[in-house]
């Protein structure tokens, strides 16, 4: 996985940067947190993680076909070329609600866990600039 994930997240965090703002901020909780391009590059690789193979928490609370459906619906955001359109985000805004529903059954720790290692790797190695904590 980190063997895809690295040049992914490498690949997108510099371009996210230059994603139009006037995208961000009108959907959503959007509307009161605006959303930073580093957010969008770790949460573009979350989406293509999950879109490649259901995530192994989901597979084991909910079965395999509930791990599928949830590939299908982040497979649909990455055709809907998030984030840059506004159809992504309503999309985006409407998988989110999904996954949280039902007492956050369909909660992706699994690709949570290696968002998290992939980060490590790439500040270890230094392969992306991570935004200072005033940029946070």
């Amino acid at each position: 996985v980190l063997n895809k994930a690295l040049p992914w997240l490498c690949h997108d965090w510099p371009w996210l940067g230059l994603c139009p703002l006037a995208i961000f901020g009108q959907t959503g909780m959007r509307n009161v947190v605006p959303i930073a391009p580093w957010e969008s590059a770790i949460i573009k690789l979350q989406l293509r993680l999950m879109a490649d193979d259901p995530d192994s928490l989901i597979v084991r609370k909910c079965g395999q076909t509930v791990g599928q459906q949830v590939c299908r619906r982040a497979s649909e955001m990455m055709e809907l070329d998030w984030p840059h359109t506004q159809q992504s985000w309503n999309g985006f805004d409407a998988f989110d609600l999904w996954l949280r529903a039902d007492g956050n059954r369909l909660n992706p720790g699994t690709t949570a866990d290696l968002i998290a290692a992939t980060l490590f790797a790439v500040m270890r190695l230094e392969l992306i600039e991570f935004p200072s904590r005033d940029q946070i």
